[in-house]
């Protein structure tokens, strides 16, 4: 039950608004229930489509024995795509407009492969023909099942049947899966042999024997990838043979951009400050990012921001210095990625601990010097101890006391506010009982 409305009279209009969580179909119920508890006949709203155009990936998952429905979904989250991904088990489920990034249709390999119907060809075919990107595997579907009115729209040449050697796959120099190479750990290696029709062009061999068995093309008005292994059957190992790089590719092949891939995020310690360095591989309208610290368990609160590169398809490096840490424990970061249009996503936490204790009493000059209004005096004390801060004028007055009261070992900072004073030359004096050390600072108005 989503909502439940009170009347007493039954003559009442009542209304109801629900938020969509997105573009889909969906039915509503209604049942009226009397103050005795009494349920009467529930009614049901036909089903329709709400919410908007369909926007996103459709993965139609027509194996009887999937694998890369759920390898495709969790690459894409991955990356941070931020469309909805729609999974589906026949072509009608969903509309295939030409408002969807991509439609993916996994046909899976013998004994539990789906042979493409002719009517679910045609869906597919009218999908490509509004400029639509379509990627298709299947073990049989090449080269040992009927072809369909869908088949020639991928300029593919069915070569051989698979005879169960397909082991390590490789790319293609000079395309975008360049450098990747495969261990296969599909439900079986009977795949079939295929070759690119010109202007198509092959994108994944068999390392041996030779044969191809993936192809990618462009129409100038849609593009496809058909392979006739298991995405889901592709085994990790070092970048760039990642099945998120290749999905990335793929995107890339499709002019899908994901809107900022943030690809890497750490932090360091260097002296005593921290330097944390993140990078993307693509960027959408990207403003920027806010870095944010949290001290132990208390929340986040921002130290800065870094610009964005708003969109590109270069990979971007960056880099923030946090200098503000004062004193020892564990502190924790994130990125707080901001769109042109005010969409924001968070990245990971990642933590670092500071411990590095002052070993001596440290007054610092101030910063900015010479200031106008306001200036920071930072400051070590290496144990325990009362400290004082005092600010004299040039004639040795006392003008304010900043700071008077016990201090455990640790880093510190205090703001002097001089809003109120004359532009002079001031001095600012550190004392406990067994330090004291005084400094010059400037106020310019």
């Amino acid at each position: 039950m989503i909502q439940e409305i009170f009347t007493s009279n039954m003559t009442d209009t009542l209304e109801f608004t629900d938020v969509i969580p997105l573009p889909d179909y969906y039915r509503y119920s209604l049942c009226a229930v009397d103050i005795n508890n009494r349920m009467g006949q529930m009614q049901f709203h036909a089903m329709d489509w709400l919410g908007g155009p369909i926007e996103g990936i459709v993965i139609i998952e027509l194996d009887s024995s999937p694998i890369t429905g759920s390898a495709l979904t969790t690459s894409l989250q991955t990356l941070g795509y931020y469309k909805p991904i729609y999974i589906a088990q026949n072509t009608s489920r969903y509309p295939l407009e030409q408002t969807l990034d991509a439609v993916f249709v996994p046909l899976g390999i013998y004994p539990n492969n789906h042979q493409l119907s002719d009517v679910e060809a045609e869906v597919l075919k009218q999908y490509l023909e509004q400029g639509g990107n379509l990627y298709m595997e299947g073990g049989d579907t090449w080269y040992f099942d009927p072809q369909t009115v869908l088949h020639p729209m991928f300029s593919i040449q069915p070569v051989a049947d698979g005879t169960g050697d397909l082991n390590v796959i490789t790319g293609k120099a000079g395309t975008f899966t360049e450098s990747m190479s495969f261990n296969y750990n599909g439900e079986n290696s009977w795949i079939d042999h295929i070759d690119p029709i010109s202007p198509a062009f092959t994108i994944f061999s068999n390392a041996s024997p030779s044969y191809n068995c993936a192809v990618a093309y462009s129409s100038g008005t849609y593009r496809t990838i058909g392979a006739s292994f298991e995405f889901g059957g592709l085994v990790d190992s070092s970048p760039p043979s990642t099945k998120i790089q290749l999905l990335e590719a793929m995107l890339d092949f499709f002019n899908v951009i994901v809107p900022v891939e943030l690809t890497s995020f750490s932090a360091k310690l260097v002296d005593d400050n921290v330097i944390l360095n993140w990078s993307t591989a693509s960027e959408l309208n990207n403003l920027g990012f806010e870095i944010e610290r949290s001290d132990g368990n208390k929340e986040f609160l921002r130290l800065g921001f870094v610009e964005g590169h708003g969109t590109t398809t270069e990979k971007q490096e960056y880099l923030f210095t946090d200098n503000t840490l004062l004193n020892e424990g564990n502190y924790s970061y994130r990125l707080k990625q901001i769109d042109l249009d005010g969409t924001v996503t968070y990245s990971e936490v990642i933590e670092i601990e500071f411990n590095n204790l002052p070993t001596s009493f440290t007054l610092y000059q101030n910063y900015p010097n010479p200031f106008n209004n306001s200036t920071i005096i930072k400051y070590e004390v290496p144990e325990e101890k009362i400290v004082t801060i005092r600010i004299y004028n040039a004639i040795g007055e006392d003008v304010v006391t900043l700071v008077n009261e016990v201090k455990k070992a640790g880093r510190y900072s205090v703001t002097f506010n001089a809003d109120n004073l004359p532009s002079a030359i001031y001095f600012y004096r550190i004392a406990t009982d067994n330090f004291v050390e005084t400094k010059k600072m400037i106020l310019l108005k």
